[in-house]
């Protein structure tokens, strides 16, 4: 028996775009597939996803996106956020496609977010999630 021996790679390309002071939007396309394993390899399983974010207030969000995967009824998800101050946030969201909700906290300081999340689906029940994102702005060249 033993473990098999496979090698898999993943990708994400994606887009955000502020379309004024209130909305942005998003469009991402991931794809992975499964190469060097024992039986043939797999196609590239391919998605994709765009969103649509509006801003209520300076301390309130609503966003929502839908994500797409062939021959898969598509995934819905809409979430509230909410910003306390410069540090603290909570987010209260729900999933169609999976009936679950999930519910969040967040802490920022600078360039790096700290999440914690948890989320109920119906038949796996709960599962708890831990994010620590960085964030940057490019700089733009100078033109001669």
């Amino acid at each position: 028996a033993g473990l098999s021996r496979s090698v898999t790679w993943a990708g994400i390309l994606g887009c955000n775009l502020q379309l004024n002071q209130q909305f942005s939007g998003q469009f991402m396309l991931s794809g992975n597939q499964t190469v060097l394993a024992r039986s043939a390899t797999s196609p590239v399983n391919w998605k994709w996803g765009a969103g649509l974010d509006c801003r209520f207030s300076e301390q309130s969000i609503f966003s929502f996106s839908v994500w797409q995967e062939p021959n898969q009824q598509p995934l819905f998800t809409g979430t509230f956020y909410y910003q306390f101050n410069q540090v603290a946030a909570a987010w209260l969201g729900l999933e169609t496609a999976t009936r679950q909700w999930y519910a969040g906290a967040g802490w920022q300081k600078h360039s790096m977010r700290l999440s914690f999340s948890v989320s109920r689906h119906q038949p796996l029940g709960w599962s708890p999630e831990i994010q620590v994102l960085f964030s940057g702005k490019i700089k733009k060249a100078k033109h001669a």
